[in-house]
């Protein structure tokens, strides 16, 4: 947990949250709400009662076979394509509150990238699972 504590001081990101003896990454960024954890069951159990509450969409990271993965680059794209907010993700998971529309999330790690798109309409939640990933880039 070190490690996580001390990427997020040295990228100046976020403050670090311990609720509970878990690790959590929250923050704002251009008016988006977000935050980042799941390492562990307790995290990710916790993190599931934010989801409809707190926070609408819910962003997965992992490898292909199915371990997960920290350490993402997300951008998150508007209708329109243009980017409206750049948010690292040291934790499996993030948590996103954003108003109604449609959206494009690139996911980026291990040398690759990845895009999916998702309307939120009001009152709803929305999950994406970016797992394509592998440990070694394919050429």
């Amino acid at each position: 947990m070190m490690g996580a504590l001390s990427l997020t001081a040295l990228l100046g990101l976020t403050d670090v949250l311990a609720q509970d003896g878990l690790l959590l990454t929250p923050g704002e960024r251009q008016g988006i709400g977000y935050v980042s954890g799941g390492v562990g069951l307790d995290e990710r159990r916790y993190l599931d009662t934010r989801l409809g509450i707190d926070y609408n969409l819910k962003l997965e990271f992992a490898l292909h076979d199915g371990r997960y993965l920290g350490d993402v680059a997300v951008e998150i794209l508007g209708a329109d394509g243009g980017s409206l907010v750049s948010l690292h993700s040291p934790g499996p998971w993030l948590l996103l509150r954003l108003p109604e529309g449609r959206y494009r999330i690139r996911a980026r790690t291990l040398s690759r990238s990845f895009e999916q798109s998702i309307n939120l309409e009001s009152d709803t939640t929305g999950t994406l699972i970016f797992n394509g990933w592998r440990d070694t880039p394919v050429p």
